[in-house]
Formats: C-alpha cells, sequence, structure tokens
C-alpha cells in the first residue's frame, strides 16, 4: 500500500467513523418510521461533533488542571541536621519543627571562652609579690612616695581581678543555669543571634551595675571625707594651747608648682576634688613635721618617679588612673628592688614577669570597665542544640502546580465522564440543528400539529428506555425495563445532587501567603485575622534604638543654678570665720556632693540607657500594635524598675556599712588652717610638780563616741555610733564682731528642711530642698544671708542672681518637701520620657511575607464541575450494574410462587439456605460468564455481532482484572501512607484542653490569643524569711533595753571588750534583714508586675518548670548583686586603709620625735596574728570584760575584729 492509497483509506475512515451505531442489544422503537440513510448521517454528525467537543473539553481541563497551583502541608520525619538545613534553605517561609523539649540549659549547648588582661594573671597580683611591697611604718613617708601607697594599690589591683573574676564566674555560671525557650527548632544562625543577644544584655547590664556602683562609692568617700590611715588625704596634728594638748586636723592638698613660693598656683584639697599627680621616691619623705606632708607638689624633672603609677587622695583613686606603665619596664622594676627590701629580697627574674607592652595604653579605670575582660568569645555547639531540641517532625507548606502524573490520572478519572456527557450530548445538538434547519425550510407547517414542549418532554420521558434489550421486547419486559431507568436516573440524579451539595459546602482552612504587606495591609489583616496571622521578620534582631526614644528627665534642682560651678563657687567663697556649726560653712558642700549626685545619677542614666538602646530586641513575627505596646512597656518597665532597685540597694548598703563601720570622717568645713577633731583625744600624762602635760610616747590616741549637737543647749542630741538617724537641725549664726579670743554667737534663723548629721552625705539625704523653691518663704532670706558674707569675703565678688525651683503639684513627680534621700533612690528620674514609634518598628522588622488561616471552600466551581465529570463515569457504571438486579431482586420478593412456596415450607432452615447458595452462584457465574460491558461500535463499524458479543465478554473479563488489580494497588499504597491531620478547636475550654492534652501531648500546639500575661494573675510568691530576721532580736526596742546600760562613750570600755561593738552588730544585723526583706519583696513585686511572655499556651509540666527558672533566676541575681557589693565596698575601704572610729584596724599612735605641730602616724591592728594592714577579716574571740576584776566572759559565736561589719562572716 502507498502513500496516498493510505491516505484515500484513512481519510475514509475518518469520513465514516461512526461512534453512534446501536449495541447489539439497542433497538429503536421508531426505527421503521426512520430513513435509515438519515439515521447514519445524523451519526456521523454526532461522532464527528463529540470528537472535537472531546478534545476541546480535554485540552481545556488538562491545561487548567496543569496550571493550577495547590497548597499543601508536608510532614517530614525522622528529622536529621542535614535534613533540617535543607528544610529551612528550600522552605524557611513556612517550615516549623516543634521541640519535643521546649526548655534547655544554655550550658548544655553553650560554652564560653574569657580571656582576661595578662596583668589578671600575672605574678603581680600575687600575695608574694604584694607583700614585698609591705612598710609598717608606711604613714610616714608623704602621697607622693610610692612607698606611701604601693602596698595598697597592689593589693586593690588584686582584688579588683579577683572581684571581675568572681563576678564573670557566678554570672556564668547564672547564665549556664538559665534555661532556653524554644517552642520551634531554630536555625544555627537564630539560635547564636539569640545567644549572642542574651550574652550581650549580660554583659551590659553588669558594666552598668559595677561603673554605677564605683563612682558612688567615689562621690560618697570624698564627700563624707573618710580618712585614710595612709595620711594621703587627712594629718591629724598635736598642738599645745593653753596647757593642753589638743588634736587638730590639717586637709592634704595637691599644689599645681614646684614648691611653695609660688602664691598664685591652684590648690586641690582632698575634700572636695580628686588631684593626681606622677607618683615617685623622696629623700623628705619621712620628716616628722607636718608641713612638708600637709602639701605635696609637683614633681620636678630630676625626681624619681615610678611610670604609670599615680599618687592621689586615696590609694584606689590613684590606682584608677595608673596605667601601669612600670609592670612593661624592666628598669623600673630594677627601681622598685631598690627602695622595696623585702622585694629586693625575693629575686625575682625581672626577665620572665615582665609584661609585654600591646600599646594599648589603658587606665586601671578603662580594665576596670571592662572587668578586666580582653575577649569574650562564645561557641555554640548546634549539635547538642539540636539534640535537646529533638524534633520529631518537621512540617512545611507548599505551594506547586500539579504534577504530571496528576494532572493525566485527573485526566484518565474525567474520560469517562466526558464520554458519557459528550455522547449525550452530541447527538442531541445534531438533532436540534438538523430540526432547526428543517422547520427553517418547512415553514408552512400548520403549528397545530406541534406538541407543545412539556408534552413532548413528559412523553419522552415515559418512554425512555435505558435498558433495551432486543430479545426482551415483550410487553412487561419493556414496562420492567422502563421501571428500571426510572430508578436508575432517580438514583443517578439524587447521588449527583448529594456529590453537588457535599463538594460545593465542603470547607477548609486554607493558609494565604501575603508578599512583603505594607504596614496598611497588616493593619487590614490583623483586623480580619488577628488570631491566625503571622508575619515573618526578614530582620529578626532590631535594635531597640531604632524603634524606642527615651528621653529621661531628671528632678529640676539637677537642671538649675544650684548644682552650677558658679552657685558652687559662690557658695565656696560664702563661708563664716570663727564658728564651724553655720549653716553656711556646710552648703558649700552641701551643694558640691548634690551636684556630684546629679551628675552620677545623669551619667547613671545616659549610660543605662546608651545600652539598653544598642541592645537588641529577638522577634521573629511582626507583633499587633497592642501586643508591641504591651511587651515594649513590660520591658521597659523591668529596665526602669531595675535602675531604680539597683541604685537603692547601692544607697541603703554603703550607708548601712558606713554606720556600722563608723569610719574616721574628716570635716569638709573648715574656716580656718586647720580644725579641731572633738572626738579624738591624745594620750597625755601631766607632770606632777610642774603641772605640765606631755604626750605618752608611742601611745594610741582615743576616738570618743560623738553626735549632732543641739542648736540651742549645744549638748549632743544622740551618739552616731546608735542612731543611724541621728540629727539635728542647723541654722545660720549672728557673730559678735568685738569677740576676739572666743567667739561669741547666737541663732540668728534656724533654716528649714534642712539638718546636720553623721556624715555630709547624711546631712544631705535626710534634708529638703524645699526652701529653694520660688513660693518658699525661706528662700530669699538664705540668699540675703549668703549674698551678704559672700560680698564681706570677696574683694571683686562676681554674683548672680540663682533661679529659685518652680514648684508644680500637677507635674512634678516629687512634693518639696520630700527628703533628698527619696530622690535618690529613684535616681532623681522626674519622667523617663519613652516614644514607642511602632511604624520604625515594622520597618525594621520588614516582614518579607504574611500567613493568615481563612475558611474557604473546599473547591471552586470548576473544581466542583470536574470532579463531578470524573465520578460520573464510575456512577452511571455502578448504577446500570447494580439497579437492574436491584428492580428484579424486588420482583422476585414480589412475584413469589405460590406451588414453590407451599413445597418450600417443608424444607428445613439448612436445606433452604444450601439451595439459596447455589442459586446465587449460579446466577453469579452466569451473569459474570455472560457479562459484556461494551458495544458492538467499540470494535468497528463492520465486525459481526457475534464475533463483537465473544469480543466483548472476554473484553469484560480483562477489564474486571485490571480494575480489581488497579483497586488493589490503590488500596495498599493508601494504607501504608501516613497522613498527618490538623484539627482546629476553637476557644477550647480547660477541660476540653485537659483532654487532649492527656491524648496528643506534645503534638497538641494551642495558639495564645495573647501572648502576655500579667504573673500576679496565676502566681503569688510568699517568701520565708530567717527566723532572725522575724524576731525581736532585730528590733529597736531589742536593742536600746539591751545596750541602756552600756556607756555612750564607747572609749571607756577595752579594745577587746564586746561592749563596744554590741550596738554595732545589731544595726548590722538589723540592716541585713531589712535590706535582705526590702530588696526580695521589690524583686517580688518586680515579678508580680510582669508579663510572662509565650505564644503558645505552655503544658502544666513546662509552665511550672518555666516559672521556677524565673524565680530562681530572680532570687540568684539579687544575692549576686548585693554580695558584689559587700565584696567592693570592703575591698575598697581596706585598700583604702579607711579607719574606724572603734579602733578595730588602725589607730593613731602619738608622735616619737615632737610633741607639739607634728603628725601622728598610724599602726595597725592585730588578732591572733593576723594583721588588718593585710586581711580585713581577722577576727578573734568576743568577750565581756569586768570592769574591775578584769575577768573574761567568752561569748560563744561571736566574734570581733577588724571591722563590727565583718562579724557575721565568721
Amino acid at each position: 500500500m502507498n502513500l496516498k492509497h493510505f491516505l484515500y483509506w484513512f481519510v475514509d475512515k475518518i469520513y465514516n467513523y461512526n461512534l453512534f451505531i446501536p449495541g447489539e442489544n439497542d433497538y429503536d422503537v421508531h426505527e421503521e418510521q426512520n430513513d435509515p440513510r438519515l439515521v447514519i448521517k445524523h451519526q456521523k454528525y454526532s461522532t464527528k461533533l463529540y470528537i472535537l467537543l472531546l478534545f476541546i473539553s480535554l485540552y481545556i481541563l488538562f491545561y487548567m488542571t496543569l496550571i493550577k497551583s495547590q497548597s499543601r502541608t508536608v510532614t517530614i520525619s525522622p528529622v536529621t541536621p542535614l535534613i533540617f538545613d535543607q528544610l529551612h534553605s528550600d522552605h524557611i517561609k513556612t517550615l516549623s519543627c516543634p521541640c519535643s523539649t521546649v526548655t534547655m540549659p544554655y550550658e548544655t549547648f553553650v560554652s564560653h571562652t574569657i580571656i582576661y588582661y595578662p596583668i589578671c594573671t600575672s605574678t603581680f597580683v600575687s600575695q608574694q609579690w604584694i607583700q614585698s611591697f609591705y612598710i609598717p611604718n608606711a604613714s610616714t613617708y608623704g602621697v607622693a612616695d610610692f612607698r606611701t601607697t604601693a602596698y595598697s594599690q597592689f593589693e586593690l589591683l588584686s582584688n579588683l581581678c579577683l572581684f571581675s573574676q568572681q563576678t564573670i564566674l557566678q554570672n556564668h555560671q547564672s547564665i549556664n543555669n538559665n534555661e532556653l525557650i524554644s517552642i520551634y527548632l531554630l536555625s544555627q544562625k537564630q539560635i547564636q543571634l539569640q545567644i549572642d543577644s542574651t550574652i550581650k544584655i549580660f554583659q551590659n547590664s553588669l558594666f552598668i551595675r559595677i561603673n554605677s556602683f564605683l563612682n558612688y562609692l567615689r562621690i560618697t568617700t570624698r564627700a563624707n571625707y573618710l580618712v585614710s590611715a595612709l595620711n594621703t588625704n587627712l594629718l591629724v596634728v598635736t598642738d599645745y594651747i593653753e596647757n593642753n594638748f589638743r588634736v587638730h586636723s590639717m586637709h592634704i592638698s595637691y599644689k599645681l608648682a614646684y614648691d611653695d613660693n609660688d602664691l598664685d598656683a591652684p590648690i586641690f584639697k582632698c575634700d572636695t576634688t580628686n588631684p593626681i599627680s606622677p607618683v615617685g621616691f623622696f629623700s623628705f619623705s619621712q620628716d616628722i613635721e607636718y608641713e612638708s606632708h600637709v602639701i605635696w607638689y609637683k614633681s620636678t624633672s630630676n625626681s624619681t618617679l615610678v611610670s604609670g603609677f599615680f599618687a592621689a587622695c586615696t590609694p584606689f583613686e590613684a590606682l584608677l588612673q595608673s596605667t601601669l606603665d612600670c609592670l612593661y619596664d624592666i628598669k623600673c622594676l630594677q627601681l622598685l628592688n631598690e627602695y622595696f627590701p623585702i622585694l629586693n629580697q625575693m629575686n625575682y627574674n625581672l626577665s620572665n614577669i615582665v609584661l609585654i607592652k600591646t600599646y594599648e595604653n589603658n587606665s586601671v579605670n578603662d580594665y576596670l570597665n571592662k572587668l578586666f575582660i580582653k575577649n569574650w568569645s562564645i561557641e555554640m555547639n548546634y549539635s547538642n542544640y539540636f539534640h535537646k531540641c529533638s524534633p520529631l517532625s518537621c512540617t512545611y507548606i507548599t505551594t506547586d502546580r500539579i504534577n504530571l502524573s496528576y494532572t493525566m490520572t485527573f485526566f484518565i478519572s474525567l474520560y469517562s465522564g466526558l464520554i458519557i456527557l459528550l455522547r449525550l450530548i452530541s447527538p442531541f445538538l445534531i438533532n436540534i440543528i438538523f430540526k432547526f434547519k428543517h422547520r427553517s425550510t418547512d415553514t408552512n407547517i400548520n403549528s397545530i400539529h406541534q406538541n407543545s414542549y412539556v408534552d413532548k418532554f413528559i412523553q419522552i420521558i415515559k418512554q425512555l428506555n435505558l435498558f433495551k434489550d432486543i430479545n426482551k421486547r415483550t410487553e412487561n419486559n419493556i414496562k420492567q425495563q422502563k421501571f428500571i431507568t426510572r430508578i436508575y436516573l432517580s438514583l443517578l440524579i439524587s447521588s449527583i445532587l448529594i456529590l453537588l451539595l457535599f463538594h460545593s459546602l465542603n470547607s477548609e482552612i486554607m493558609t494565604i501567603t501575603v508578599d512583603k504587606p505594607s504596614l496598611i495591609t497588616f493593619d487590614n489583616l490583623q483586623k480580619l485575622y488577628s488570631n491566625t496571622i503571622e508575619c515573618f521578620c526578614s530582620n529578626m534582631t532590631i535594635l531597640y534604638s531604632s524603634f524606642i526614644s527615651l528621653s529621661p528627665i531628671l528632678h529640676q534642682v539637677c537642671r538649675s543654678d544650684f548644682v552650677s560651678d558658679q552657685w558652687i563657687s559662690i557658695l565656696k567663697d560664702s563661708t563664716v570665720n570663727k564658728i564651724t556649726i553655720d549653716w553656711r560653712n556646710r552648703a558649700f558642700s552641701q551643694f558640691l556632693l548634690l551636684s556630684d549626685l546629679c551628675k552620677l545619677a545623669n551619667k547613671t542614666i545616659d549610660d543605662a540607657v546608651h545600652r539598653f538602646l544598642s541592645q537588641s530586641f529577638i522577634v521573629s513575627n511582626v507583633l499587633s500594635k497592642y501586643d508591641f505596646d504591651q511587651q515594649i512597656n513590660l520591658i521597659l518597665k523591668q529596665f526602669y524598675q531595675s535602675t531604680i532597685d539597683y541604685f537603692t540597694l547601692l544607697v541603703n548598703t554603703v550607708h548601712l556599712l558606713m554606720q556600722v563601720d563608723q569610719p574616721f570622717m574628716g570635716s569638709s568645713v573648715q574656716t580656718s588652717y586647720s580644725e579641731l577633731i572633738p572626738n579624738l583625744i591624745a594620750n597625755v600624762v601631766t607632770d606632777q610638780i610642774t603641772d605640765q602635760q606631755s604626750l605618752k610616747y608611742d601611745q594610741c590616741f582615743k576616738f570618743h563616741s560623738i553626735g549632732p549637737r543641739d542648736i540651742n543647749s549645744t549638748l549632743i542630741n544622740c551618739i552616731c555610733a546608735i542612731d543611724s538617724k541621728c540629727l539635728s537641725s542647723i541654722a545660720i549664726y549672728d557673730i559678735d564682731p568685738e569677740s576676739i579670743v572666743q567667739s561669741t554667737y547666737s541663732i540668728d534663723y534656724i533654716v528649714p528642711g534642712s539638718f546636720i548629721g553623721c556624715s555630709a552625705s547624711n546631712s544631705l539625704l535626710f534634708s529638703t530642698l524645699e526652701c529653694f523653691y520660688k513660693d518658699s518663704d525661706c528662700f530669699s532670706i538664705l540668699i540675703n544671708y549668703i549674698y551678704d558674707i559672700y560680698i564681706q569675703n570677696i574683694e571683686y565678688p562676681s554674683w548672680f542672681d540663682v533661679r529659685p525651683l518652680i514648684s508644680n503639684p500637677i507635674l512634678d513627680r516629687y512634693p518639696p518637701n520630700i527628703s533628698i534621700e527619696k530622690i535618690i533612690e529613684q535616681v532623681m528620674i522626674e519622667q523617663w520620657n519613652e516614644y514607642l514609634l511602632y511604624d520604625q518598628f515594622y520597618q525594621s522588622c520588614s516582614p518579607t511575607y504574611c500567613t493568615y488561616s481563612k475558611k474557604i471552600r473546599t473547591k471552586t466551581f470548576f473544581e466542583v464541575i470536574t470532579t463531578l465529570i470524573s465520578i460520573i463515569g464510575g456512577l452511571t457504571l455502578s448504577l446500570r450494574l447494580i439497579t437492574p438486579q436491584l428492580v428484579k431482586f424486588i420482583y422476585r420478593i414480589l412475584n413469589k410462587n405460590n406451588i414453590r412456596q407451599e413445597e418450600q415450607v417443608h424444607l428445613n432452615w439448612s436445606i433452604r439456605m444450601r439451595k439459596f447458595l447455589e442459586d446465587l452462584i449460579i446466577v453469579t457465574y452466569n451473569t459474570l460468564i455472560n457479562l459484556n460491558i461494551f458495544h458492538r461500535r467499540d470494535f468497528g463499524n463492520n465486525i459481526e455481532r457475534i464475533r463483537a458479543k465473544h469480543l466483548g465478554q472476554w473484553s469484560t473479563r480483562l477489564y474486571i482484572l485490571l480494575f480489581l488489580i488497579g483497586i488493589s494497588i490503590l488500596i495498599v499504597h493508601t494504607t501504608i501512607q501516613s497522613i498527618t491531620l490538623t484539627k482546629t478547636f476553637n476557644k477550647p475550654t480547660f477541660k476540653l484542653y485537659k483532654s487532649l492534652i492527656n491524648q496528643y501531648e506534645e503534638k497538641l500546639k494551642c495558639s495564645c490569643s495573647s501572648i502576655s500575661s500579667i504573673n500576679r494573675r496565676f502566681v503569688h510568691i510568699q517568701p520565708k524569711f530567717h527566723q532572725i530576721c522575724l524576731s525581736s532580736f532585730i528590733s529597736n526596742e531589742w536593742r536600746n533595753n539591751l545596750t541602756f546600760n552600756i556607756h555612750s562613750n564607747l572609749s571607756k570600755y577595752s579594745f577587746e571588750d564586746y561592749r563596744r561593738f554590741l550596738s554595732s552588730h545589731l544595726q548590722y544585723l538589723q540592716g541585713l534583714c531589712q535590706l535582705s526583706i526590702q530588696s526580695i519583696n521589690n524583686s517580688i513585686e518586680q515579678f508580680h508586675s510582669s508579663f510572662f511572655i509565650t505564644i503558645q499556651l505552655l503544658t502544666e509540666k513546662h509552665f511550672h518548670l518555666r516559672l521556677d527558672l524565673l524565680i530562681k533566676q530572680s532570687i540568684s541575681n539579687l544575692s549576686t548583686t548585693f554580695l558584689q557589693l559587700l565584696f567592693l565596698i570592703r575591698t575598697i575601704n581596706h585598700g583604702n586603709a579607711i579607719l574606724s572610729t572603734y579602733e578595730t584596724n588602725f589607730q593613731y599612735i602619738s608622735p616619737w620625735y615632737k610633741q607639739f605641730l607634728a603628725y601622728a602616724s598610724t599602726q595597725q591592728i592585730i588578732y591572733e596574728n593576723c594583721s588588718c594592714q593585710f586581711y580585713s577579716n581577722c577576727t578573734s574571740q568576743a568577750n565581756f570584760i569586768d570592769l574591775d576584776s578584769l575577768e573574761n566572759i567568752s561569748i560563744h559565736g561571736l566574734k570581733i575584729g577588724c571591722l563590727p561589719t565583718q562579724l557575721y562572716n565568721h
């Protein structure tokens, strides 16, 4: 066959192709009336139309199905780090891997490598090196001589290194014990960012606390003029006046000149400033004349200096400015060997211990601000974190086009339905076309002979027979076939309607994604889908400074003229000679201290705010405006409260230790060259013959207990060592100008709201600012008094009108009559003035996309239609097989043969059942053998009827076999394939939640409608303190009754007599209890008022674990902070060699060379071979000593030592 004949044959086949040839059992009722040629013509046209519609439908359905995208949730299990990395890379938007363990300690997957500056690991901080600098008479060398403070500076350096290491270790342990809350598995980058942020927050808060404390301690040390036993800031000088030895104090000063000849050179006194100068070795150091020690000068060019070390009013101030250059220079170390005998005897190999210069030129203060940390690196073991999280599975939502296999499967499922529909539609359309054409040509036909459409439709339905059988054309058979047709159509239409309703009304919760939404879009979505919307930030770490603005405002006094240099300079020149108790003589030091406290508060707050704003806010999803305000306000509130609480604890702790240890304080009031020390008495002897007094050589001076004097009677109101709030009013006095030898004065004006206390800081803290407000009566009075004395004292006065404070009860946080102590405890904050910029937060978050869940119809109209089409094929086939058998079965029941009934009466049940089964088997076998679901046309137009029937039966058997195999494969595949279903419960009750959590455990996830809940709604903390803090032993009544018979002048008792320390020890115990109770209650209140943040509802177990963790962390942080404060105060005071007026650590001894106009040196106290010069915690057994018999009565469990505050350490 050539190509031409093939083409003719192919065209002929196509032209004569007929799919509508009647089947072997089909017949036409009106076949005698119809023209066979016309019928075949219609069939061919119907075939062509059918093929055309079939191809068009298949193309449309295939194309639309292929391009359609669908969202599906994919579950991956098990999960390995490699699988997670790949999933995170491919599906970062929707990936969710719930952790099986939500909380995990940091120590399990985080390691720290902390490198300190070499100085803290060098020989120079060893105890052996430090003690090499010990010189017993160090207080005789003078401020500028390094031998005076070398031991103290190295001991301070060592203790500061130790403090830094201990502090880092304690907080390192706190971080390790802290637990990471990880509801979902985070990527390595995410977890690293979170850890870095946590460590940075810790570092910042720690540095802020230490820096604030050091500044406050330095201010109070200078303002209260705490005297060093090294004679570096005050000299005790003896003088012989009117046949009496008197003890005077002389302020040590630094003159910015080479000698005393330069009269115009500025002088800096230790009571108002902290002067610094290079330190060295000088030949006049041990001169007993006080003149060579009361002022130190600039170093000359030929001076022997110690490079990198300085002289100052206290060793601590000197050390802070030191750069330690000498420790990097062998020549300088050799110089130290020459002047320190013990160091020379140690025979150090200087080449081995000298530090390597790094050219950073940092001071000790710079090191201390970083806690001597050179580098702090963090290593995170992600595999350990992954193991602790242990995700059981990961889910992600993917949106993709339907794959080709699904399209082909869907195409096959639609094919049978389309064939049935198009086989119905095509002939119908052809008949309409031909009828329309026939009608257009036969326009003269009378319309009367045309039946109505309704009647015609009814007739068609009545005559409709879909189960024709050419061999069964009797009236009963046709009637039965029509009945079967009606049942079939009823079942078919009912099934289609039911399926249509089911697929049309069926709904599902679908996740919808919106890419890069704007803030307006997010707000709209938030209003509509607040419970399900999630917008994932592209930047998960956002600096607070990008969306928070903090502009704190301090109390108006810190912004007023009263803390200006000009006003303080005026007060400095407004002192009154001959009388030290005048208010004008104390105003300068009080306002200078107030100015320093304002600067400290401002620096503390600015530093805290700067560090806070430089921290990052970790967020994975965009917060709503409400949740944003709630969470940020919570964070800010905790930031405010923590800053205030720490400062309050700092103020109270310093005040407590000063009250208990009673340090010797020089007077900041000096109206003449020297000032009498009323509570320090020299040990003198009187010659019985000449009645002349002389000092006992090498004998100790004694401190007497004193307190502020009453302004009217000049008697002592109270004893400072006993009463922590010992106060007296202060006045302005009128001095008799004619009095020469002894001043005569009287009270001219009592200053309201101002008091004199046991220290300069107490005097300020217990006073008020009420006289410095515009509407107060005393403001103008005080200004006039200051103006009058200022004009008298200054030759060329530079006065200015100071502006008063303005009282505004509505806006002011503090009333005028509130004590300054209360203002200081609040860090002098008037308003924090925070501004939250939500739009900036949203912009910084920059969400890449938003997802929200929406309840929608499962299928669109197109999907419903295609589903119905795909079902019709199988539905019609099933009904065509089932319906005839069902109807026949009904007919058989209704038309039972009476004769058969009589015969079967006598048969038993088993025989009838067997007979029924045999008949059923025979019928089933015959039915299957003769079953033919294929038509003659399926095998071609020219095939014989018998052969077509035979082929149809075999094709049917093959069809059923393949169908059963396919169904079996699908059943097995569906059975072994696991499917994860997500079920949603809206607003579940607690009872339902308990039931679900018991059933599904960790698989249950409940999103909180509110991510923050205030803690006091579900937790109440009731602390239980040690019973001593709840007993009467810490009450003032108990202490007063116990010490009632003890003499107020404690110097009458022996140094070893415990009665000297009983009151201080009870005060210390009381103060520790009060500090503990107050701090714990503040911490608990802060915890109660804080918000518990969680996105998911935690299980009861995890809820309690997290709460317990938060409570333990709060308590641990508080105790650690308090211990750090105690350690630093004791370390710095011991390094500065601050004397206690209890004379328990150092004592002044009489000058050994000269009886008067000579300064007193100091000596250390030793307890059981433990020197207070070396250690601050030396102790011995506490005893009561009988004054008559000198009998020692030992007190079990109590000690005395260098300081009263060291008692409870032992």
